[in-house]
């Protein structure tokens, strides 16, 4: 084994409470893992002079994930990140919801914007405001109504 190899390993576990894992390599993980590994980097480093584009955060994540991450996102942004965000998953946007309520972000240091096409498919941005308990002023079709749907198709 040559130096090198031995200075650039990585192990992964876990530790929640009184749940911990073994270390594993990032080859015996789920790929959500791997992927946010640089994301959450990123978050952590941030601060006032750093502007962040962040491309679906809740890719590969488990719903508990995705919703952690968007508290990290909202975290970062409290701490003065700039950050534009575009997620596809309803946890994610919950997530930042719960950490207006909650106080770790600012309602006006956030902008919702849902983009949609009318018939003609023109563009169509859709502004959503949000209050302090993490309300939202408005559902655009389309906009996390997705497991609505599902369930009145399970009725």
């Amino acid at each position: 084994m040559n130096t090198l190899e031995q200075y650039s390993r990585l192990f992964i576990a876990y530790e929640n409470g009184r749940y911990y894992s073994d270390s594993y390599s990032p080859v015996n993980v789920g790929f959500g893992t791997l992927y946010v590994l640089p994301l959450i980097v990123e978050l952590l480093v941030s601060g006032s002079d750093t502007l962040l584009l962040i491309e679906n955060p809740e890719s590969h994540l488990h719903p508990k994930g995705q919703a952690v991450i968007a508290s990290l996102i909202a975290r970062a942004a409290f701490n003065g990140a700039q950050i534009i965000c575009e997620p596809h998953s309803d946890h994610v946007i919950n997530g930042i919801r719960v950490a207006v309520k909650e106080g770790l972000l600012k309602k006006a240091d956030l902008n919702i914007l849902y983009f949609d096409k009318d018939i003609e498919q023109n563009s169509l941005i859709h502004m959503i405001g949000i209050d302090s308990k993490g309300t939202l002023s408005d559902y655009p079709e389309g906009f996390l109504d997705e497991w609505g749907i599902l369930m009145s198709k399970l009725l």
